[in-house]
């Protein structure tokens, strides 16, 4: 929680720490990797952020909204073709995921 408020507060940085704690004591709930994702995209930190993606797709393939996050940053790295086929993995998972559908069109 404190992680998440971190990042609301636009204190990335300090977010890193909880956010991290927060996915080792519950790597289901995928919030905290959203999060951290958020922390890392808003400090240019993509390395990271495309780390942990990487991480989260691989432990929940089924579920659409990793893919999402995929998408989401290979846009901010402006890795389009990759973005189309991320959005269009999470929507064959969710069909009526309006994310995916609109980053699918920003993607495109």
């Amino acid at each position: 929680m404190l992680g998440k408020c971190l990042v609301e507060q636009k204190k990335y940085e300090a977010a890193f720490v909880p956010l991290r704690r927060g996915i080792e004591s519950d790597p289901a709930d995928l919030s905290n990797y959203e999060s951290l994702l958020v922390a890392y995209e808003s400090t240019n930190n993509l390395g990271s952020a495309a780390d942990l993606a990487a991480v989260a797709v691989q432990k929940y393939p089924d579920r659409a909204e990793v893919w999402n996050m995929m998408g989401s940053l290979q846009i901010a790295a402006g890795h389009f073709l990759e973005a189309i086929e991320s959005y269009k993995h999470s929507l064959v998972l969710g069909p009526s995921s309006l994310e995916a559908m609109i980053g699918l069109g920003n993607a495109q």
